[in-house]
């Protein structure tokens, strides 16, 4: 007989799938919670006596909320590619938040198509979407208290520091560092790019750390600075800085060069690849302008040459602007051509470049004549033999006195 009710009661916990189905979906119907669709997978339940998604949202905690209303195998296994929503039908892909664009209507921009329960499904729509939005907002509440707290924190230690109340909210709102931060970060940039100390004595520098701190947050978007890198430097900024700065020299000079004209300047350098380069300058009172440079690799750079480059430079600034031109004495043999080509044109040879030339020649030691480069005119006997005497006294009293140097 024990035996017997036993088999019974089996008997009746083992009834078909679909007949217990229809009897939780009854009784949900009864309890007033909206039915699952009656298409949808089998639900097994969460362990709470409740069918999937039909837990009091409340329940529901973290992200359980969002997942319940996609169908249940997908749902438990928090699918992030495409699946169903148990309420409407719609496939899409996505997360918890695409989960609450997809319920909430006012949530822009959207990026998933909003439910439209079926009216069977619409009153735990409802209750979902309203414990979504009470959620929110109560952590858009935390969030607020929490800055508020923070910035709070911050007023207290910047009054301490000796700002008043409203330079500490500023320095909070944009999220301002300390002067010791700011000399510690260039700092860092000295070392790092071994710059010497002296690049904060430049008032380029100077003006440009000023600049920055005078932009202040429009520097910022999204909480990261937005500095520009090297490639949007050199293909963008440069040229556009190159073309302004161009402009504002070039602008300056138009004023004085029909009263003084102006001089072109050119001499011969290594670049950085060690290539020979040739560069020209034209120069006045009111300052210097770089006209252009020349990769020579490959050329003979002879008289006929140089006489040609600066021909073609004087020819690009204006004939009419230039009253002279002054290179080292190398170039020398070049002047005929220029001078025959402009007749109002006079060349001569660098005097800085020819004086140092000179003292090289002076503390060479090589020599007991020294020339006078740069002078096209009569012989300086009087400047040689001073300067010769002078060599050799000094030359005789360094070999004399060579063996004080121990002392």
């Amino acid at each position: 007989m024990t035996a017997n009710k036993r088999r019974s009661s089996r008997g009746s916990d083992s009834a078909p799938s679909s007949v217990r189905s229809t009897r939780s979906r009854t009784s949900a119907a009864a309890g007033g919670a909206s039915p699952i669709p009656l298409d949808s997978p089998e639900p097994q339940g969460d362990g709470d006596g409740y069918e999937w998604g039909q837990e009091p949202v409340e329940k529901l905690t973290g992200s359980k909320l969002e997942w319940s209303t996609i169908e249940e195998k997908d749902g438990k296994r928090k699918l992030r590619t495409a699946k169903k929503c148990w309420l409407c039908g719609h496939l899409y892909a996505g997360g918890p938040d695409a989960i609450r664009i997809h319920f909430d209507i006012d949530i822009k921009p959207r990026k998933v198509q909003v439910c439209k329960p079926k009216s069977l499904h619409r009153a735990r729509h409802k209750l979902i979407l309203a414990e979504m939005k009470r959620r929110t907002e109560a952590e858009n509440k935390k969030k607020k208290a929490a800055a508020k707290n923070a910035g709070l924190r911050e007023e207290g230690r910047a009054v301490a520091a000796g700002l008043s109340a409203e330079q500490a909210r500023a320095a909070e709102v944009f999220k301002l560092k300390s002067p010791d931060e700011v000399t510690n970060a260039w700092l860092e940039v000295c070392v790092k790019n071994a710059i010497p100390l002296s690049f904060f004595d430049d008032q380029s520098v100077r003006n440009a750390m000023s600049i920055t701190a005078k932009c202040g947050s429009r520097l910022s978007v999204g909480g990261q600075v937005q500095v520009p890198k090297r490639k949007k430097i050199t293909e963008k900024i440069l040229p556009k800085f190159d073309q302004d700065l161009d402009a504002k020299i070039r602008g300056r000079m138009q004023g004085v060069l029909p009263t003084t004209g102006a001089t072109i300047i050119s001499d011969g350098w290594s670049s950085c690849a060690n290539r020979p380069v040739i560069n020209a300058l034209a120069a006045s009172p009111t300052g210097t302008y770089f006209i252009k440079a020349v990769d020579t690799s490959g050329e003979t750079k002879d008289a006929t040459f140089i006489a040609n480059f600066i021909i073609d430079v004087i020819k690009e600034f204006g004939p009419d602007k230039v009253t002279a031109v002054c290179m080292d004495g190398a170039c020398l043999s070049s002047f005929a051509a220029i001078e025959e080509e402009y007749r109002h044109v006079h060349c001569f040879i660098c005097p800085t470049h020819s004086l140092d030339n000179f003292m090289k020649n002076v503390c060479s030691g090589e020599k007991e004549t020294i020339n006078v480069r740069g002078y096209t005119g009569p012989t300086l006997a009087w400047g040689e033999e001073l300067f010769s005497d002078s060599f050799t006294q000094v030359t005789q009293g360094c070999q004399h006195s060579a063996p004080a140097r121990q002392l």
